[in-house]
């Protein structure tokens, strides 16, 4: 089965822009609650409390920022139709079907569970330059190559 490629570049820039509103939602949340009332009796706890919060904060604008990065990257991926295992190829195996260019946590694609492989991953150098009928070994796991798009 040939997957439309196109549609599943919307599905993934779709997720990250899923993932970039919720930590955004968490962000503002996070700051809102870091913010320390002045006019109100503080004693040390709350100090730490807000120390805490200032943190999450600051993990959190990172978080974005990696985030915005990887969906920047998606959008820049040419998802065209490979004929070997390199960066925008759908690589399905008879274990797991990895899209290759960005990591993604798994998700369900026309019936379909992908996972996306970043280039710095370490699986990438075992699976790059792969065609079909090809097969590649990571963490002790054997993937036979089915089909590349």
């Amino acid at each position: 089965m040939t997957i439309d490629k196109n549609e599943l570049k919307k599905v993934m820039i779709s997720n990250y822009e899923n993932i970039i509103a919720e930590l955004r939602e968490e962000l503002a949340t996070k700051k809102g609650s870091s913010d320390l009332d002045e006019n109100d009796t503080l004693d040390p706890e709350d100090y730490s409390t807000q120390t805490v919060s200032n943190v999450m904060v600051d993990l959190l604008k990172e978080q974005i920022a990696k985030t915005e990065k990887d969906l920047e990257r998606i959008k820049q991926i040419d998802f065209s139709t490979k004929e070997e295992a390199t960066v925008g190829a759908l690589v399905t195996t008879d274990m797991f079907n990895f899209f290759l260019g960005v990591a993604t946590v798994p998700f369900l694609y026309e019936h379909k569970q992908i996972v996306g492989v970043s280039v710095s991953a370490p699986i990438f150098v075992n699976i790059k330059g792969k065609k079909v009928g090809d097969s590649f070994t990571f963490s002790g796991h054997q993937y036979n190559i089915h089909t590349i798009q």
